[in-house]
C-alpha cells in the first residue's frame, strides 16, 4: 500500500521576468531571467474557484492499481471563518494545504501533518482518524526513532522562521496513563473559562481563529495573568468581573493539557530549530536508533513497512 497526501486547488501561472533591480536581497538566490509570479486562483479575494475538499489523504493498492480508501485531510481555519461571514455552511474539513508528507509505522498508524495546524494518528486500514493535537503549521514530515529506553518517539516540525521547532511525542509511561485519567476531570473543568472567554477569537482547543492560535502554550502563571489584564496587540483587557484570577489559571492549565497532547500520548519535547535549547528532555533517551527521517517540506507518501516502530495509539 502507499499512502500519500493530495491537494486539489488551482493556480494562475505568470511567467514574467525577473526584475532584480526591485528584488533587494533576494536578487543573489535567483540565476534565472524568468520566474513563476503566480498565485492561487480564486475569486472575492482568496475564496478557491473549486469546491472542497481542498486536500486528501489516500490510500493506493499498488498491486491492483486501485485506490482502497481517500477521506478529506486538514481545514484551513481562515477560509473557513471567511465562509462563515458570508453565511456559508462549510464542511467538517475543507483540507489543509501544504507538501508534507506522511509516515507509516509497524503497529498500523499513518503520522502525519501536512501543513495542518494539527498532527494526526490515521488507522492505515480504514483512514479513521485515532487520534489527533493542535499544534502550529506543521512544515515537516514526521520522523521516529527509538531510544536506548526502548520508548519509540515520533517528531513532526512546526512552524517557520524564528517560531520554527521540532516536536516530540511518546506513548505515556503507566504512571502517565493513571495521571491522565485521575486528571480527565480538572481538564474538563479548566475548559468552561477558556469556552466562555477565549473561544470566540482564538478557535476551539486553542487552533486560532480572529486571534493567534494558542498551542503549543508555554507560558507562565504571572506572564499570561499580565496578557489578560493589560491586554496585548488588539487584544482587550479583561477586568475580574469577566474572569477571575483563578479562572485564568484554569485556562492556562487547560492550554496545557492541550499543549501536552490528548489521551495516552505525551508531548515529550519542542526545540526550537534556532538558536534556544530543548524544553523537557527526558533524561537517558538521547543518542536512540533513528527509524526515519525527513527535512520540513520533503516528501510527499509513504509506503506501508517503510519503519520499523511499534508505536500505536489507541483513540
Amino acid at each position: 500500500m502507499l499512502y500519500l497526501k493530495s491537494v486539489g486547488l488551482g493556480g494562475v501561472i505568470r511567467i514574467q521576468k525577473f526584475d532584480r533591480a526591485s528584488a533587494g536581497a533576494r536578487a543573489e538566490e535567483v540565476d534565472a531571467d524568468y520566474t513563476n509570479r503566480g498565485a492561487p486562483a480564486g475569486f472575492h479575494g482568496s475564496l478557491p474557484f473549486f469546491k472542497p475538499p481542498y486536500a486528501r489523504l489516500v490510500a493506493i493498492d499498488l498491486k491492483s492499481g486501485t485506490i482502497a480508501w481517500r477521506v478529506p485531510f486538514g481545514d484551513m481555519p481562515s477560509l473557513r471563518e471567511e465562509l462563515a461571514g458570508m453565511g456559508v455552511k462549510a464542511p467538517e474539513q475543507l483540507g489543509a494545504q501544504g507538501p508534507p508528507g506522511a509516515i507509516v509505522t509497524k503497529g498500523g498508524l499513518i503520522f502525519i501533518g501536512g501543513g495542518d495546524l494539527a498532527f494526526h494518528a490515521i488507522d492505515k486500514a480504514t483512514g479513521r482518524e485515532l487520534w489527533s493535537t493542535p499544534l502550529r503549521e506543521t512544515t515537516g514530515t514526521p520522523m521516529t526513532y527509538q531510544a536506548r529506553s526502548g520508548r519509540q518517539f515520533v517528531l513532526i516540525a512546526t512552524g517557520r522562521r524564528t517560531e520554527a521547532t521540532l516536536v516530540a511525542f511518546a506513548l505515556g509511561t503507566p504512571a502517565t496513563s493513571s495521571r491522565s485519567q485521575t486528571g480527565a476531570r480538572a481538564v474538563s473543568d479548566s475548559k468552561a473559562p477558556y469556552t466562555r472567554v477565549c473561544e470566540a477569537c482564538h478557535g476551539p482547543e486553542g487552533r486560532g481563529g480572529q486571534g493567534p492560535a494558542l498551542v503549543p502554550f508555554k507560558k507562565e502563571s504571572t506572564e499570561l495573568n499580565e496578557i489578560v489584564r493589560q491586554g496585548i496587540g488588539q487584544m482587550p483587557a479583561f477586568p475580574r468581573t469577566e474572569i477571575s484570577d483563578a479562572e485564568i489559571e484554569q485556562v492556562r492549565a487547560y492550554l496545557r493539557s492541550l499543549t501536552a497532547g490528548n489521551g495516552d500520548v505525551d508531548h515529550v519535547f519542542a526545540r526550537k530549530s534556532a538558536t534556544s535549547d530543548r524544553d523537557d528532555v527526558p533524561s537517558g533517551d538521547s543518542g536512540g536508533r533513528v527509524g526515519a527521517s525527513a527535512t520540513a517540506g520533503g516528501g510527499h507518501g509513504a509506503s506501508a513497512g517503510d519503519q520499523r516502530g511499534h508505536l500505536r495509539v489507541h483513540p
